[in-house]
């Protein structure tokens, strides 16, 4: 009986030393689980904030590139404009000079009358 008790008493004893063991164990595994997730969350807080980054770069380019867009088309229509001004002028001045000769023509017209 006493044999018993003390067998028992090694085996109670062996398995809450094996108890202790898997609990240290069950705690580092968790401790290096916590610092893989705030690792992770780290990082990817890092990432969204890289990539937040980027998009603004990308719109600030894209309304750099609009406004230049829009600055070289308001160029290319004060382009057009001069030159269709230009046109314009040309044009009235054959219309005068036609105009001239026509009165040239008519004043040569009466003389010879």
């Amino acid at each position: 009986l006493r044999s018993e008790r003390q067998a028992l008493r090694v085996r109670i004893k062996q398995a809450r030393e094996i108890h202790l063991q898997w609990k240290e164990k069950q705690q580092k595994v968790e401790a290096e689980f916590e610092k893989k997730r705030v690792k992770f969350e780290e990082e990817s807080r890092i990432r969204k904030e890289s990539l937040a980054k980027r998009e603004k770069m990308i719109k600030n380019t894209q309304s750099i590139e609009k406004g230049k867009k829009s600055s070289a088309s308001l160029t290319q229509l004060k382009i057009q404009a001069a030159k269709d001004l230009k046109h314009r002028e040309n044009a009235i001045a054959r219309r005068e000079a036609q105009i001239e000769n026509i009165e040239k023509q008519v004043r040569e017209k009466q003389r010879q009358k």
